[in-house]
């Protein structure tokens, strides 16, 4: 997405929840929020609900111009998989010592075990 003269895009990211506000309908404009606008090639869409499924589109712009906006795409958060291969690695009288395996899924970047 660059122009003959070398001029790099600017991407522009915007989600919006499928379900909206009363105020804002799925297909207004007004349920769009801008999540990203950058060179990079990627971004990390944070502070979602879980198990909430989202909209994302993106266009890009240069000294030509802006684009159109690009397919809409749906996600949906989810919920990490329990962990696999938990084992005891150290006992005494008072404690336990517990480790486990990676989740079996990347579907999360980050996670938080309770044991």
């Amino acid at each position: 997405c660059d122009t003959r003269e070398g001029d790099p895009c600017t991407f522009t990211v915007q989600q919006s929840p499928l379900a909206v506000s009363s105020e804002a309908t799925v297909d207004s404009e007004d349920a769009w929020v801008e999540m990203y606008s950058g060179k990079l090639r990627s971004c990390t869409a944070v502070g979602l609900q879980e198990r909430t499924s989202y909209r994302f589109r993106i266009s890009g712009s240069n000294s030509s111009g802006t684009g159109t906006w690009s397919k809409i795409h749906v996600f949906t958060t989810g919920v990490p998989k329990a962990p696999e291969n938990l084992m005891l690695l150290e006992r005494t009288h008072r404690s336990l010592g517990l480790a486990w395996g990676a989740e079996p899924s990347l579907r999360t970047r980050h996670c938080t075990y309770v044991v």
